[in-house]
């Protein structure tokens, strides 16, 4: 469970990377990325089956990003994230990530 200290660590980030973050513009991740964008958040988005999304960049994989991001978003189900991922994420944030699923009936991948 994430404290109070855990979530205002996460958000006093200014980039963030977005782990599943759809290609579909209606999609619960999609929205989510456009409203930290207008609050000022810069994001990187990670999907291992998009080379861009929005036009922007798309990177496969953590160990992908051009830099080391303060947090990680992770809008994938979470049953696709395994225990490898949590060491993974660690590794390239420093311990901030925030795991969110969407309701079933809004998830688009």
């Amino acid at each position: 469970m994430n404290t109070k200290q855990d979530i205002q660590d996460f958000v006093s980030q200014r980039t963030i990377a977005m782990a599943g973050l759809s290609r579909d513009e209606k999609a619960f991740s999609a929205n989510i990325k456009k409203e930290l964008q207008s609050k000022g958040y810069r994001i990187l988005a990670v999907n291992p089956n998009a080379a861009s999304i929005g036009g922007e960049t798309c990177y496969p994989n953590l160990a992908a990003l051009p830099e080391k991001v303060g947090a990680v978003l992770i809008v994938t189900p979470a049953k696709t994230l395994k225990a490898r991922d949590k060491a993974s994420i660690a590794r390239y944030t420093g311990d901030s990530f925030l795991c969110m699923t969407a309701p079933r009936e809004s998830r688009s991948l």
